[in-house]
């Protein structure tokens, strides 16, 4: 069954560009209004949105976790709502997806994606839970995190990082700010563009100050006493995002660890060796996507060949909101689904709790 789903993600992986392409294709000529409701290119919009799909499709094949990709429709869904984008979209272009690879795909392919397929449109044809995603206006944090979303959207970064940087001289702590405030803005951001309120330069220049005021803060910040304690922190090979992980850095300086931070798409033999070097004590690994997920297994198979040492190994990301328990059978040695969570099971694998 496991060289199954091997065989079959990879042809998806493989696959991907022509697979959405073909969806793509048969969508826009059944709806026409998909393309203006995506406009000024709905085609080109639409291709690597199910493009996207096919991948995220192989990776949850890959996993043996179809919620994986279950999970990504459904924010996708959230997302759709959100900025007013019928759901019946989403629902016409995962049907059409089904049908290109019912023409296209070898019959594995075709038996490894139909039930992972027919579990997301089960999940969109019923109603989603309470509580819609998104900043809200009715709470300190929520206006808080508006205001400075707003003021970074309309170019003025040094408004934007003052904003912040009054509430945290008024009494509001770093920790509070990143976990509360910028973490919110920047889910807010990836719906926004998902929604297509926004374009990628506005989403890299608002991340960009989010990056740039998180290090202002750690600087300025008090810290906690040393514990003597060091960890290694990376976004894994093919995973470009940094904010979450980063934040997450700073957040372990805060508490007296020294925290190494190796950024983004780190190869997996490279941090091994950087771990050695560094003398770290753990290992935190993050993956924001579902297409990430084989690069953690692959980055901890090769940490555990390294040598003699064993270094704890956390992994963590929205990848794995879908499937919390998926770090089992990585090999890795627990899961942070929060960032206070992931500071006490970081305590707790190095011995001091």
């Amino acid at each position: 069954m496991t060289e199954s789903r091997t065989f079959a993600a990879a042809i998806l992986r493989a696959s991907a560009s022509a697979y959405g392409s073909a969806a793509s294709t048969t969508l826009i000529e059944r709806n026409p209004d998909v393309d203006k409701r995506f406009s000024p290119d709905g085609r080109s919009t639409w291709r690597g949105h199910l493009t996207q799909r096919v991948l995220e499709l192989a990776a949850a094949i890959s996993a043996g976790a179809p919620r994986l990709f279950v999970d990504r429709v459904q924010w996708t869904r959230k997302a759709f709502l959100a900025r007013g984008v019928p759901e019946e979209d989403l629902l016409a272009s995962l049907d059409c997806l089904r049908q290109a690879l019912d023409v296209e795909a070898a019959a594995e392919v075709r038996d490894a994606a139909r039930p992972v397929l027919a579990a997301a449109v089960r999940a969109l044809e019923t109603a989603l839970p309470p509580g819609m995603p998104g900043l809200s206006a009715e709470t300190a944090d929520g206006r808080l995190a508006l205001t400075y979303l707003l003021s970074a959207l309309e170019g003025d970064s040094r408004r934007a990082m003052q904003v912040i940087l009054d509430a945290v001289a008024a009494g509001k702590s770093v920790r509070d700010v990143v976990t509360d405030v910028l973490m919110p803005v920047q889910s807010e951001l990836g719906q926004m563009w998902h929604g297509g309120e926004l374009g990628i330069s506005q989403e890299h220049y608002v991340t960009a100050i989010t990056e740039r005021l998180m290090a202002v803060l750690a600087h300025r910040s008090e810290r906690a006493p040393a514990t003597g304690r060091a960890l290694l922190l990376a976004a894994v090979a093919g995973d470009t995002h940094a904010v979450g992980i980063q934040a997450l850095s700073y957040l372990f300086e805060l508490s007296g660890w020294r925290a190494v931070y190796l950024g983004t798409d780190v190869p997996d033999t490279d941090i091994a060796a950087a771990a050695d070097y560094y003398d770290v004590d753990l290992i935190l690994l993050s993956a924001t996507l579902a297409t990430n997920l084989s690069a953690v297994e692959s980055t901890i198979a090769a940490i555990r060949e390294s040598g003699d040492r064993h270094w704890p190994v956390i992994v963590g990301g929205l990848a794995y909101a879908g499937a919390p328990d998926l770090w089992r059978s990585q090999g890795a040695d627990g899961y942070g689904d929060t960032s206070d969570g992931t500071l006490a099971l970081a305590d707790r694998l190095t011995g001091a709790i």
